[in-house]
């Protein structure tokens, strides 16, 4: 597919898994002392510039086989992917 102009094709990392590992951070910098942290999830979301192909995630797991349209297997996907990573930054509040 050839994405139409200014819509990068370069993908290198996704922006959910920065935001994560920021706040995983953070939370860990800040155990000691009271913090304010608000993480906006941005996913689940469609690039709405790359047309039929804006369900992008970095995997489809554990969807993959699904038969069912390949955006809904991607939409899957980054809800998987948000209440995994969801569970980790709860994790590292009380942990």
């Amino acid at each position: 597919m050839v994405a139409p102009p200014g819509v990068s094709t370069n993908r290198l990392q996704y922006s959910h898994d920065l935001f994560t590992a920021e706040a995983l951070d953070f939370l860990e910098r800040r155990r000691a002392a009271p913090f304010f942290l608000c993480l906006a999830f941005t996913i689940p979301h469609a690039n709405n510039a790359a047309g039929r192909g804006g369900m992008e995630v970095p995997g489809n797991a554990p969807y993959t086989d699904q038969p069912w349209p390949a955006a809904e297997i991607n939409k899957a996907a980054m809800i998987a992917h948000l209440d995994r990573d969801g569970g980790r930054v709860l994790a590292g509040v009380g942990g």
